[in-house]
């Protein structure tokens, strides 16, 4: 259908999704929000959960902003078969395109055809400047593979769709940046907004969302998931009190509120670790460096979060594990230094505090050291996404070649499920216990079968 005959539908379309949303996650409606900043909150909300999860947001695609580019990729996928199957009429149709690409003036077209060549300007003035040329197209030119650390679980492979709407969604991106630093309007400073949608991207933050329920380690309470929600879109999570957005008690360890965040992640990693085939006994939780064989002085009294010996990665080194939780928040909800335009500084940060920290353990080779930080709203660093890709295909190194791929996928959205839901149910325990936090459960569930993995192509 031409997009401007799906402007009306989808605009529906789009108000029965959010209306939908807002009753399921207890969202208040637009007149019930402060009439000073009522207009700016509710529309950033409302952006936000329209983009795609690799971008911050939801995953509730807005059908007005994207009509265009699905109608040129329709004819772009279309085009190839046409021209082999119908000679005659594909020869015509590819002339009527490329005439109309490359003449200054619209030449006389079917209006199909015509709307389809409006719908690819219409992508190159969002901001796609790889636009290939309806003869490309017909002779068969192939989109090219995304980048792993663009894309989020839950994404299958791309065709011409993802690359023409992906350069309105990044300028939907860059608009949403703007409003959030409101009301002083500079790219460049800090802000409470940008820095937590910087928290909310990266390779299997969003894990969480497309996580089926399958065991208790991927389960949310509704609670627990109503905060992640409002959290990730910076919403209220209560209207009593004056720590309305959990600043205060996820920077505080009033109740032991910092070790009940830190436990929840070390447990999900324990999981993980476990059904990866590592040796994760109680004694290699909380492990003094002293007693490892890597040599320190007498005395010391450093100690690693998870040692974890034979897994067949890092050449077959234990692995020397540092967990951490960050929030790239303060307590009175300002962004911290470095986490307003970059994402993942405060990680970096720790990666490098955290090497410094245990430097036997680099020198000797002895071990391998591993940063396992992640942010309050889901980001994750660099090793420790690096990490699960390993974990899975080594779990599966034993498999028949035509299973390993499928079963290694299947393991890796398993194992970022586990981590994601197990951090956002963390986050979610400490900031809803407005008098701190109890301890979390550490018992580890059965490790799943491979024969019992979801099948993922």
């Amino acid at each position: 259908m031409p997009p401007d005959l799906v402007q009306g539908f989808a605009g529906r379309n789009d108000a029965s999704i959010q209306d939908t949303f807002k009753a399921l996650f207890a969202i208040p409606s637009e007149e019930s929000w402060d009439a000073n900043l009522h207009s700016i909150a509710y529309s950033t909300w409302l952006c936000q959960s329209q983009l795609p999860m690799r971008l911050g947001g939801c995953g509730l695609r807005n059908s007005t902003r994207t009509p265009n580019a699905a109608y040129w990729a329709s004819w772009a996928d279309a085009l190839q078969g046409i021209c082999q199957r119908f000679p005659a009429v594909g020869n015509r149709v590819l002339l009527h395109l490329s005439t109309l690409q490359t003449a200054v003036y619209p030449a006389a077209a079917p209006r199909c055809l015509l709307q389809a060549e409006y719908a690819g300007t219409w992508c190159e003035s969002q901001g796609w400047a790889q636009r290939p040329t309806w003869a490309e197209v017909a002779a068969g030119m192939h989109p090219p593979t995304p980048d792993p650390t663009t894309t989020e679980l839950g994404e299958w492979r791309h065709g011409w769709q993802y690359y023409a709407s992906n350069a309105a969604e990044d300028l939907e991106l860059v608009r949403l940046k703007q409003v959030l630093a409101w009301p002083n309007n500079r790219s460049n400073a800090a802000c409470t907004g940008k820095a937590r949608l910087w928290s909310c991207t990266g390779r299997f933050a969003a894990a969480w969302m497309v996580t089926a329920p399958r065991s208790d380690a991927t389960t949310f309470l509704n609670v627990e998931m109503h905060i992640a929600m409002k959290r990730r879109l910076g919403m209220a999570i209560s209207y009593e009190g004056q720590d309305a957005h959990g600043y205060a008690n996820l920077t505080t360890n009033v109740g032991g509120r910092l070790n009940a965040r830190h436990l929840a992640w070390l447990v999900a990693w324990r999981q993980v670790m476990s059904e990866a085939g590592g040796q994760v006994p109680d004694r290699n939780v909380e492990r003094m460096l002293q007693c490892t064989h890597v040599p320190v002085p007498p005395g010391d009294t450093r100690r690693l979060d998870l040692v974890v010996p034979g897994l067949n990665v890092a050449r077959g080194l234990p692995l020397f594990c540092d967990v951490t939780v960050l929030s790239p928040l303060t307590g009175t909800g300002q962004a911290r230094p470095g986490t307003s335009n970059i994402g993942g500084r405060l990680l970096e940060q720790a990666t490098i505090q955290n090497n410094n920290n245990y430097p036997e353990v680099i020198t000797s080779g002895l071990g391998a050291l591993y940063c396992l930080g992640a942010e309050v709203y889901g980001r994750m660093c660099k090793q420790a996404v690096d990490l699960l890709p390993e974990l899975a295909r080594e779990r599966c190194r034993g498999l028949h070649p035509r299973l390993r791929r499928s079963t290694a996928l299947g393991l890796l959205h398993r194992w970022s499920g586990i981590l994601s839901v197990g951090l956002q149910r963390g986050v979610a325990h400490v900031v809803a216990n407005e008098y701190g936090a109890d301890l979390v459960r550490t018992q580890l569930e059965p490790g799943v079968e491979l024969a019992d993995l979801a099948v993922i192509c």
